[in-house]
C-alpha cells in the first residue's frame, strides 16, 4: 500500500529538481561514455515514481530538473537555438512520465502496482510502451539539431530507450517502496542472513565488474550467479532490500562494462556489451518484481492466517460455553478458559490426557467412552445433545447441557470430536424442586379440571338454552306478528273510511315498532356471540338514502322536524359493502336524533374522506338541534340496555340497544362512532366507514343527463337555510344557474323582476311562514306580470293528509319528500323537462303488478300448520289470480305432490319450517328424492330468524327463503324469480287489478326487507 504524506509543494519540487539532477549526473558519470549516453537512466524511473506519489503538482520540478541536468552535463550553449532544443527536450522528459501515469491509472493498477501479479505484469508491459516517447522524440530532435550523426541515430535511440526502460523498472518500484508502509519485521535470523548475502553480493560485484578483465570471464557465465543471490535476498527480506542491492550492483556493472571489465563482452564490441548489460539488468529487475509479488502475497496469507488463528483463539477463550476437543483416542487437544473456570483444571494440566480417565464420574466413564468410540466411527450425524454430569477438580459434581459434533479434516476424515457445555447445575436443582411442586399441582389441576368440565357443560347447556330460547321467541313472536302485519296490509286495501284507515295504519306501525325491538335484541345477541355476518355486494348510496328516508320521514314529520341529506358529489355512485347494515346504523342514529329533538332540523351529511386504489373512506354525520348531552351522559351512551339517564328512559322510552348495536356494527366496518354534543344545543354523531369502489356502470348516462339540463335557470324558495344551501350545491353541480329566496313573497318579487329573463323552474317548499307553497303558486299563476310561467317542483317535509289534499286540488304534479337525495332531485328535474331518466330499480321501487304478472295463474301448494298464516298468504296472492292448494304439514304436502296430475302440476311450493308430524326440512328432503320434483321451486316461509336458518334451507334443497312477517313485495319478488308457470294467463286477459304500490309512508310503516331480516339473524 502506497503511503502518502502531505508535503509543501515548493519543498517537493525543489527535492524533485535536486534528485533528478543528482541521479542523472551520477548516471552519466558512472557510464563514462561519450555524449552523456548511459545504459541506465535513473531520472526516467524517479520522475514516474514522483508523479505516482505526489500527482501533477511536481511536474514543474521534473521540467526544471531536466533543464538543470542539461546545464550540469554541459549540453547548453549560449545560443537561442541551444536553449530551444534543450527546453523542447525537457517537455518530452515530462510527457513520458505523465503518459505513463495516465496509462497505469487507466488500467486501475496505480494502487496495486507492486502487490498483484497482474498489476506487475501490466506495469512491465506498459514500461516498454511509454518509454518510447522520450527516446524517440529526443533522438529525433538531437539528430535534426546535428547533435547526433546519422550513423549513430539507431544505436543512440536503442541505448536511450533501453536505459529509460531499465530506469523505470528499477527506480520507480524502488522509490515507491521507500514511501510504502513496512509490511514485515524481519527476525534476527533473517536479518543476519540478509546482511551476509548483501555483503557477499557487493564484494562479488566489485571483483567481477571492476577487477576482472572481460576476456578472462568470456563464456564463464559468472554473471548468472547474481540471479540466485538476488532471488535469495528478495525471498528473505523483500523487494526493498533486493532493489537496493540491484541499484548498487547496477552502478558497478555499468561502470565496469564501460571501462571494458566484467562479464559483458561481445563480438559486436562496445555496443554489444551495453546491450548485454541492459538485457541482464532488465531480467534482474523483472525477477525481483515478480518474485516480490509472490512473497508479498505469501506474507499476506500468513498474516491473514495468524489473524484468523488469533480471532479463533479469542472466540474460544471468550465463549460463554466450555469447549473441549478430543482426538480419536480421547486425548484433550483443546481446553478453553471457560472449561478451566467451570471444571477447575488448567489447560496445561489436561492437555494430552485422556478425558475419560478423570473428567467423568467413575460409573459413567465406560458408557460415555463407548458413545465417543461410536461417534468417532461416524455414527454421529449433525449435533448430538444431552445432559451430562461432570466431575470437577475439587470433586464437586456439576450438571451440563452437552453438545457433541465431529471434527473433520480437509478431506472429510474424522479427526476428533468437539464438545461444548453449559452449566445447568442450578437449573437442575431447581427442576428437582419444581418436580415436587408439579406433582402437588397435578393433584390440584385434576380437581380443578373436573370443576371446569362441569362448568363448561353448564355453560354449553346455558348457551344451547339461550339459542333455543331465541329461536322459539323469534318463531313464537313473529308468527302472530305476521298475522297482525299481514291482516293490517290486507285491511288497508279494503273499503275503509278515513278513521278506519287511520286505525289500520296505527295497528301496523305499532306492530312494526314491536318487531324492531325484537330485531334489536336478536341483533345484540348475535353480535355478542360473534355470529353476525357482513355482506360485500354492490350498492348505490342513493338507494340506501331513499330507503332511509322512507324509514324516518314520517317520524320527523309528526314532530315538525326538517330532514336534510347533504351528500358529497365526489362519492362514487356504486360502492361495495353491506348496504343493509349501513342503513341499520344510519336508521338508528337518525331515529335517536328524531327522538331527542323537539324542533329544528336534522342534517345527514355524507362526505368523501379519502380514496386509495379500489377503496374509499366515507364519513357519515347526523347532526340535530335536540336536547344535547353532558359529558357524563355521553360516557354511558354506548352501554347496552342503558340510555343517558333514567329520566331520559322514562320520558323517551327505548331499549337502549340501538346505539350499542350501531357502535358494534361500525367497528366491524373498521370505524368508530364519535359524539360532539352541547347540552341544550344539540348533538352530532359521526363515523368513518371503508367501502370498495365498484365499476361505475352509469357514468356515461349521468354525464349525458347533466349535459341535457345544464343552462337551466331555477329559483329555489325555502325558509330553511341548510336546505337551501344543499339544494344550491346540488344544482350548481348539475351546471344549473340558480337563485335563492326565503319565502313566497320574495319568490313572487323575484319572478316579476326577472320577467325579461324568466326562470325555467321554481323549486318551492310547502310549509313556510306568512304564505305556504301552494298559496305562493296560486299568486304566481294569477300574476300577469310573469309572462312565462315556470315549471313547479314542490318539496316538503310534511307528507301528511293535509298536504295530499292540497296537492290533489292544485295543479302541482311533481313533488319530492324531504329528505331527498342528489340523484332523486336530478331525476325529478329531468322528468319535468321531458328527458329520459334511467331509473335504478330497488326492492322498494318495483311496481307490484309487474312482479305479479310474472307468476299470475300459477298453481301453488301452500304448506303451513297455522290457519291464519295461510289466510294471510292467500289474501296477499289474491290479485295474482293463482290457484292455491293447502296442506297443514310436510307429510300432507308430500302426499299432495305425489298424487298431483301431470295435467295440473304444481309450479311452486311455499312451505313453513316448523310444523307437526313432518317439518319443512324433512319434507323438502323427501321431495328432492323424487326425480320429477328435483327442480320444483320450494320457498321457505318461516318465522325462524336465527343465524344459519337460510343456509340450512339451501343445504336441505330449498330454492329460497321468505321471513315472517311477510313483506308482500319480497314474496312477489321471490315468486316472480323462481316460478315457471305451466299454463300462464295472457296478460291482456287479466282483469283490471288495483295497483299495489307502496308509497313512502307505507314503506316506512309496513316494509320488512327480507335480506335485512336474514342478515340480522
Amino acid at each position: 500500500m502506497i503511503y502518502q504524506r502531505k508535503y509543501n509543494t515548493v519543498v517537493l519540487n525543489i527535492a524533485v529538481i535536486s534528485i533528478y539532477i543528482l541521479s542523472g549526473y551520477l548516471g552519466a558519470i558512472i557510464s563514462n561514455l561519450p555524449g552523456n549516453i548511459t545504459p541506465v537512466w535513473p531520472p526516467a524511473g524517479i520522475s514516474l515514481a514522483a508523479l505516482i506519489l505526489f500527482n501533477r503538482k511536481i511536474i514543474p520540478g521534473i521540467y526544471l530538473g531536466s533543464i538543470g541536468l542539461s546545464a550540469v552535463l554541459g549540453q547548453f550553449e549560449l545560443t537561442i537555438f541551444s536553449f530551444g532544443i534543450n527546453f523542447l527536450a525537457a517537455c518530452f522528459d515530462v510527457l513520458q512520465p505523465v503518459v505513463g501515469k495516465y496509462l497505469l491509472k487507466k488500467l486501475y493498477i496505480v494502487e496495486t502496482i507492486l502487490t498483484k501479479l497482474t498489476s506487475v505484469l501490466k506495469f512491465i508491459g506498459l514500461s516498454f510502451i511509454f518509454c518510447l516517447i522520450n527516446s524517440s522524440f529526443g533522438t529525433t530532435i538531437f539528430y535534426l539539431a546535428n547533435f547526433i550523426p546519422a550513423e549513430e541515430v539507431f544505436s543512440t535511440w536503442g541505448i536511450w530507450y533501453a536505459g529509460d526502460v531499465i530506469g523505470v523498472l528499477i527506480y520507480t518500484p524502488f522509490i515507491i517502496i521507500l514511501f510504502s508502509k513496512v509490511s514485515k519485521i524481519l527476525t534476527l535470523k533473517e536479518k543476519i542472513l540478509t546482511v551476509l548475502v548483501f555483503i557477499f553480493t557487493i564484494i562479488y560485484s566489485v571483483i567481477i565488474y571492476l577487477f576482472t578483465d572481460g576476456d578472462a570471464l568470456l563464456n564463464s557465465f559468472s554473471e548468472y550467479l547474481f540471479i540466485p543471490l538476488i532471488i535469495s535476498v528478495t525471498y528473505i527480506s523483500g523487494r526493498k532490500t533486493a532493489l537496493s542491492l540491484l541499484v548498487i550492483t547496477q552502478c558497478l556493472a555499468t561502470y565496469g562494462t564501460t571501462i571494458g571489465n566484467g562479464p559483458f563482452t561481445s563480438s559486436l564490441g562496445y555496443l554489444g556489451a551495453l546491450i548485454e548489460l541492459q538485457i541482464f539488468l532488465v531480467i534482474e529487475a523483472i525477477t525481483i518484481l515478480i518474485l516480490g509479488v509472490f512473497r508479498s502475497e505469501r506474507n499476506q496469507i500468513l498474516r491473514d492466517a495468524l489473524e484468523s488463528k488469533n480471532k479463533f483463539q479469542n472466540l474460544i477463550d471468550t465463549a460463554g460455553s466450555l469447549l473441549i476437543e478430543l482426538d480419536r483416542e480421547g486425548k484433550i487437544i483443546l481446553f478453553n478458559k471457560k472449561a478451566e473456570e467451570l471444571i477447575g483444571y488448567t489447560s496445561k494440566e489436561v492437555m494430552g490426557k485422556n478425558w475419560f480417565d478423570f473428567g467423568l464420574l467413575p460409573e459413567d466413564r465406560e458408557k460415555h467412552f463407548d458413545i465417543f468410540k461410536q461417534n468417532i466411527m461416524g455414527n454421529l450425524k449433525g449435533l448430538e445433545t444431552y445432559d451430562k454430569k461432570i466431575l470437577t477438580k475439587s470433586g464437586e459434581v456439576k450438571y451440563f447441557n452437552w453438545h457433541n459434533s465431529l471434527v473433520l479434516d480437509n478431506e472429510g476424515n474424522i479427526t476428533g470430536r468437539l464438545s461444548s457445555g453449559i452449566d445447568i447445575t442450578d437449573r437442575k436443582l431447581l427442576d428437582d424442586e419444581l418436580e415436587k411442586y408439579r406433582e402437588h399441582l397435578e393433584g390440584l389441576v385434576d380437581e380443578r379440571t373436573k370443576e371446569l368440565e362441569k362448568a363448561k357443560q353448564e355453560a354449553e347447556s346455558a348457551t344451547k338454552a339461550k339459542s333455543e330460547f331465541l329461536a322459539n321467541m323469534s318463531h313464537e313472536i313473529r308468527t302472530p306478528m305476521n298475522e297482525i302485519i299481514g291482516y293490517s296490509h290486507i285491511l288497508k286495501k279494503s273499503n275503509l273510511n278515513k278513521k278506519q284507515l287511520d286505525y289500520a295504519l296505527k295497528i301496523q306501525n305499532g306492530a312494526v315498532s314491536l318487531l324492531e325491538i325484537i330485531n334489536e335484541i336478536l341483533d345484540f345477541s348475535k353480535i355478542e356471540a360473534g355470529k353476525l355476518r357482513f355482506e360485500n355486494i354492490e350498492f348505490k348510496l342513493d338507494t340506501v338514502l331513499n330507503n332511509l328516508s322512507g324509514g324516518i320521514s314520517l317520524s320527523a314529520q309528526n314532530k315538525g322536524l326538517e330532514l336534510i341529506f347533504d351528500v358529497d358529489k365526489k362519492i362514487p355512485d356504486i360502492l361495495l359493502g353491506d348496504p343493509l347494515r349501513l342503513k341499520q346504523v344510519l336508521l338508528n342514529l337518525c331515529s335517536n336524533s328524531i327522538k331527542f329533538t323537539e324542533r329544528g332540523e336534522i342534517v345527514i351529511k355524507i362526505s368523501l374522506k379519502e380514496t386509495s386504489g379500489d377503496k374509499c373512506k366515507v364519513e357519515f354525520s347526523v347532526k340535530d338541534t335536540g336536547i344535547g348531552m353532558t359529558k357524563e351522559q355521553m360516557g354511558n351512551l354506548f352501554n347496552a340496555f342503558s340510555q343517558a339517564d333514567m329520566s331520559t328512559t322514562r320520558k323517551y322510552g327505548g331499549t337502549g340497544l340501538g346505539l350499542t348495536i350501531s357502535q358494534r356494527l361500525v367497528k366491524m366496518m373498521n370505524g368508530k362512532i364519535e359524539i360532539e354534543s352541547e347540552f341544550g344545543i344539540g348533538s352530532r354523531f359521526y363515523f368513518v366507514a371503508e367501502f370498495g369502489i365498484a365499476e361505475q356502470k352509469d357514468h356515461d348516462d349521468k354525464s349525458k343527463s347533466l349535459k341535457e339540463i345544464s343552462g337551466l335557470k331555477i329559483l329555489v324558495c325555502d325558509d330553511n337555510a341548510t336546505s337551501r344551501e344543499v339544494i344550491e350545491d346540488s344544482l350548481k353541480s348539475f351546471g344549473i344557474n340558480c337563485d335563492m329566496v326565503t319565502n313566497g313573497l320574495e319568490a313572487l318579487g323575484k319572478l316579476e323582476s326577472e320577467a325579461e329573463c324568466p326562470f325555467d323552474l321554481l323549486i318551492i317548499d310547502y310549509m313556510m311562514p306568512e304564505i305556504n307553497g301552494f298559496e305562493t303558486i296560486e299568486l304566481i299563476r294569477n300574476n300577469l306580470n310573469i309572462k312565462k310561467q315556470p315549471e313547479i317542483l314542490m318539496i316538503t317535509a310534511y307528507n301528511n293528509e293535509e298536504f295530499q289534499e292540497m296537492l290533489d286540488k292544485s295543479e302541482v304534479k311533481n313533488f319530492l319528500i324531504k329528505p331527498f337525495s342528489y340523484s332523486s332531485l336530478l331525476d325529478e328535474i329531468l322528468n319535468i323537462f321531458g328527458k329520459q331518466v334511467k331509473k335504478v330499480n330497488t326492492g322498494d321501487e318495483i311496481n307490484a303488478i309487474e312482479l305479479i304478472n310474472k307468476f299470475k295463474g300459477a298453481h301453488i301448494l301452500l304448506v303451513d300448520d297455522n290457519k291464519i298464516n295461510r289466510e294471510v298468504a292467500r289474501d296477499l296472492l289474491e290479485d295474482a289470480k293463482v290457484e292455491i292448494d293447502e296442506a297443514t304439514n310436510g307429510k300432507e304436502a308430500l302426499e299432495k305432490l305425489i298424487y298431483s296430475s301431470d295435467e295440473e302440476p304444481y309450479d311452486v311450493v311455499l312451505i313453513d319450517l316448523q310444523m307437526p308430524i313432518m317439518d319443512g326440512y324433512e319434507a323438502t328432503g323427501k321431495i328432492r328424492e323424487i326425480d320429477k320434483f328435483k327442480n320444483l321451486p320450494v320457498i321457505a316461509l318461516t318465522a325462524d330468524a336465527i343465524s344459519g336458518t337460510f343456509e340450512k334451507c339451501l343445504e336441505i334443497g330449498m330454492t329460497d327463503f321468505v321471513s315472517k312477517p311477510i313483506d308482500p313485495m319480497e314474496l312477489y319478488s321471490k315468486l316472480a324469480k323462481w316460478t315457471k308457470v305451466k299454463k300462464p294467463v295472457i296478460q291482456n286477459e287479466l282483469k283490471v287489478v288495483k295497483e299495489i304500490k307502496i308509497d313512502s309512508d307505507e314503506i316506512k310503516s309496513e316494509k320488512i326487507n327480507i335480506k335485512e331480516e336474514l342478515t340480522r339473524f
